[in-house]
Parts: structure tokens; C-alpha cells; sequence
């Protein structure tokens, strides 16, 4: 097993991976401490050991990512309990991926001064990547450097828009693919105000750290590259990350409110709005140690609860506003939109750092309970993932996401028609080859793409109770019993409804 040499855009104290190593096609993480661990690493780092709350919490934020983010995150493959010297220690099993790190120097790790030093090494490491991604940019991954991290603003804003943070970014904590990696510090919040947890560590200013990554590989590349000219480019490159990072939050937005088929003015607009609401919710500095748990924060009340009518604060001026828009535009479907709204504004407690902390200090404390370990922590993640994911861009027209549930890689989410009452079930599955695994049978289906990993969906219709009660139905002519849904979304309040019918 080898340790992970890369560095950092911060100059950085260690030579790489600290408590990682890569065996084949593999990275463990948690194996202790390697060779490149630096000596001023925090007591949790120190011994190279990861928790097994530490691994339940990537598991979890990993599987969030790769479900709403365009990039997606590097997949989790196994988590091993070990249990060493009686404390509740794991080690995480990742695929082999190639780091932004990789093309940066490590500028205060090791020994200097001489041929052979580790600095000097470090420099030859670096001149090698840049020279094989250029010339076998797919052995590494690699989309060239103005791709990579037009991705990564991609990430960002669509991340921004669904109050997810990974903290400040780092180049090591992500993958050349576009891809997050690491989440040892994410978390859901609870609004768009600008919320800080380390010193001059900000929800909204990943930009300002995205920028130092670009220009620490920038300088790099420009010192080792062949391509002619291509430092001047990769410059003007970095100037748009900016309004990439802006694109994508309103993308985001557009695609999560079904959006997509109204008019560009109309999109425009609806854009403009939440923009604005944005920026004028990043003025208010919050720390992530005084989040509310128990309240319903932000627009979310506002379109749920409905206002009194009279004095609107900004949130629900934010709502009468949407519908005036909405009301304007004849190709949208009001109530679509605010059903979207009320689910993807939808709190996520069990997301927040110490919701998470939570959720795996209880399945840690009930492990001698059980005698089938890994069902009783596939069902932990399995029920923190229904209780915290927000999608809806792939909603069918005329129907309400009423409630949802997570199960070893498929999932269920149970609606019911804004029309008629009907019920129905929008169930996935993961394909690998010709066959899908649904709930635990295998079905044969034919994958349909998309960003990060084959999937198939089937729109199904339902018996009501089956939300609370589950069913069994037939896919593809197997019989796939469906669980009830683990998690119920709240319905927009019945004024904005009634608001959009004038």
C-alpha cells in the first residue's frame, strides 16, 4: 500500500495523504499515519485513525452530493468497522481518483536544500503530472485544467443554491473530473445567510478560495506546460469563474422548480429574484453554532405556512412575488412550481453537522445491540438519506412529492396528483448492465444516462395507502415490494394556491 503524494494551494505542511493509501484500483482512508501526515496535525488526524462517525458522515454527505450536484462526489465503495485498540474506528474504501492537489507544490513538507530532497522530489512530482495530463489527459481523468474547474463553479453554485456546504474549497478535496471528495466538515444549513464556522471560513465565499486553487495549478502549469500561450488563456479562464458560479445557482434553481419549458424572460426573472433575496441574505453573518433545530427556517415557512396577508416580511414578499411572475407566464404551472418550491426549500436538520454527529453517535451506541451489523448501518444511512434529499427537477408535470424512501441504492418517491387524488410511485434503481437492482431484485432494463451514473426510473400508479403502508407491485413483470415512505414533504400553504388562480 502506497501513501499519496500531492500538495496544496496553501503551500501546505504535509506531503500528502496523512491517513490514506492506495492499493490498485482502491484508496483506504484511515489506515493511520503515513509518512506524509505533518507534524502540526490536529489530534483527529494525528494518529491517521478515522472514526466510525467520521465514515458514516462521508457516506451520507457523499451519497447527497452525488444525487443533487451536476459533478456528483467520488463514491463511497465500503466502510470497514475495526474496531482497533476498543475504540469505534473504520476504514474507508474509495476508487483510485487523481486530486487538483496533484498539480501543486508541497512548499513546507520534508527536507530541502539538496538533489533527492523531498522538496526537490516534490518538484519533479509536479513537472511529471502536468506532462501526463497533457499528453494522456484520460489515463488521469483529466478535462484540462479551464474545464476542471468550470465544473467545480458548476459545483459550487449549485451547492450554494441548496445551502450545502463542504466548507471552504480545497483542492484536495475534490476530484480532476469535477467530482467532491472528503466531508469531513459538510453540512446542510438552514437558510442563505452568510454562516461561518473556522475563522475567515464562510458559507459564500468559495469563490475566493476556488480562485486560489486555479491560480496555485495555474503557476504550475505555466512553468511545466508545452501547450504554447496556454497560461494567458487558463488567466481569462479564471476571470469567469464568477459568473459560472452565478450561472449555475440559477440553473440550479430553474431546474428545481421545474422551470426549464417557460419563457426565458420568465426565467430570467425568477432568477433575478432569488438572486437578489440571495445577496441580501449574505448580509446577515450567523454562526453555524446558533442554528435553530426545531423551526421551520427561512422561504420554507414562508410557502408552507402562507403569511398573515397583511404585513409581509421579505420571505413571503419573496413567494407573492414568484406567483406574480408566474401568473404572467401561461406555459408555467403555478402550483407546480410552488410544490417544487416547497420541497426543495424543505429544512434538512438531520443534514446539519450536528444532526449528523447525531445520527451516528446513536447507531454507534447501539451497535452491541444488534447482531447483524451491516444491515443495522446500511439502515442508518439508508434513513438519513430519505429524510435529507431534495429532488425534484425530474418531478412529472401535475403531481405533488408527498413523501420518499431510500433503500440500499434505489428509492421511492410516493405522489399524488394536483388534480385528481391519484397516487403514484416514481421508483429508481441502479443499472449495471442489462439488469436493474430495485428494493433487492434484480429487473432487466436498459440504462438511461446521465451526469455521474446509470439509472432507470418508472413512473407507477399506487395504491394511496401504499405511502404509509408500502406495496408490492410488478416492474418489468418481477414483483418488488416498495417500502412506506420514510419521510413526508408539507404541501405550500393553500393561500399561494388560491393566489395563483386570479
Amino acid at each position: 500500500m502506497w501513501a499519496d503524494r500531492y500538495g496544496s494551494s496553501f503551500g501546505s505542511e504535509h506531503g500528502g495523504s496523512g491517513r490514506c493509501g492506495i492499493r490498485g484500483a482502491l484508496i483506504a482512508k484511515g489506515i493511520g499515519r503515513t509518512p506524509l501526515v505533518k507534524k502540526s496535525a490536529s489530534e483527529g488526524h494525528r494518529d491517521g485513525r478515522l472514526s466510525l462517525l467520521e465514515a458514516l458522515r462521508e457516506v451520507i454527505c457523499s451519497e447527497i452530493a452525488a444525487a443533487e450536484l451536476p459533478y456528483g462526489s467520488v463514491p463511497v465503495v465500503a466502510v470497514i468497522e475495526t474496531g482497533a485498540a476498543g475504540r469505534s474506528d473504520a476504514i474507508l474504501v474509495r476508487p483510485t481518483f487523481v486530486r487538483p492537489a496533484h498539480f501543486e507544490r508541497s512548499l513546507h513538507f520534508g527536507s530541502a536544500g539538496f538533489t533527492g530532497s523531498d522538496q526537490h522530489l516534490d518538484a519533479l512530482r509536479v513537472r511529471d503530472m502536468v506532462l501526463l495530463a497533457e499528453a494522456e489527459p484520460e489515463l488521469l481523468g483529466f478535462p484540462g485544467l479551464e474545464e476542471m474547474y468550470r465544473r467545480f463553479a458548476n459545483q459550487l453554485g449549485a451547492a450554494q443554491a441548496r445551502r450545502l456546504w463542504q466548507g471552504k474549497f480545497l483542492s484536495s478535496n475534490a476530484c480532476v473530473s469535477g467530482a467532491l471528495a472528503d466531508f469531513g466538515s459538510s453540512r446542510a444549513l438552514p437558510s442563505w445567510h452568510k454562516y461561518f464556522d473556522q475563522p475567515e471560513e464562510r458559507f459564500g465565499d468559495e469563490l475566493k478560495y476556488l480562485e486560489v486553487a486555479f491560480d496555485s495549478s495555474l503557476r504550475n502549469f505555466r512553468k511545466y506546460s508545452r501547450i504554447p500561450n496556454l497560461g494567458d488563456r487558463l488567466e481569462r479562464a479564471a476571470g469567469a469563474l464568477s459568473s459560472q458560479i452565478e450561472g449555475a445557482f440559477a440553473s440550479d434553481l430553474i431546474d428545481s422548480l421545474g422551470l426549464k419549458s417557460a419563457q426565458p424572460s420568465t426565467q430570467e426573472t425568477v432568477a433575478t429574484l432569488f438572486r437578489n433575496y440571495w445577496k441580501s441574505q449574505q448580509s446577515i453573518l450567523s454562526s453555524v453554532e446558533h442554528i435553530p433545530t426545531s423551526s421551520l427556517p427561512w422561504i420554507h415557512r414562508a410557502v408552507v405556512c402562507g403569511g398573515s396577508g397583511k404585513d409581509l416580511n421579505q420571505d413571503e414578499c419573496i413567494v407573492r412575488y414568484l406567483v406574480e411572475i408566474l401568473n404572467k407566464d401561461s406555459s408555467t404551472q403555478v402550483a407546480d412550481v410552488l410544490q417544487r418550491l416547497s420541497v426543495w426549500s424543505a429544512p434538512r436538520e438531520g443534514l446539519s453537522f450536528d444532526g449528523i454527529a447525531g445520527i451516528c453517535r446513536e447507531a454507534q451506541s447501539r451497535f452491541d445491540l444488534h447482531s447483524d451489523m451491516q444491515r443495522y448501518v446500511a439502515d442508518v444511512i439508508d434513513c438519513a438519506l430519505s429524510r435529507a434529499l431534495r429532488e425534484t427537477a425530474d418531478l412529472p408535470l401535475g403531481w405533488r412529492l408527498v413523501g420518499q424512501a431510500v433503500n440500499a441504492g434505489s428509492s421511492v418517491r410516493y405522489l399524488q396528483s394536483l388534480t385528481g387524488g391519484r397516487t403514484a410511485a416514481l421508483v429508481s434503481g441502479a443499472v449495471a448492465g442489462n439488469t436493474a437492482l430495485v428494493f433487492g431484485e434484480k429487473i432487466p432494463a436498459s440504462a438511461t444516462e446521465n451526469a455521474r451514473f446509470p439509472k432507470i426510473v418508472w413512473h407507477i400508479p399506487c395504491d394511496s395507502n401504499a405511502i404509509y403502508c408500502g406495496q408490492k407491485l410488478f416492474i418489468g413483470g418481477i414483483e418488488v415490494r416498495l417500502p412506506p415512505a420514510r419521510f413526508l414533504f408539507a404541501p405550500p400553504a393553500d393561500r399561494w394556491i388560491c393566489a395563483s388562480n386570479h
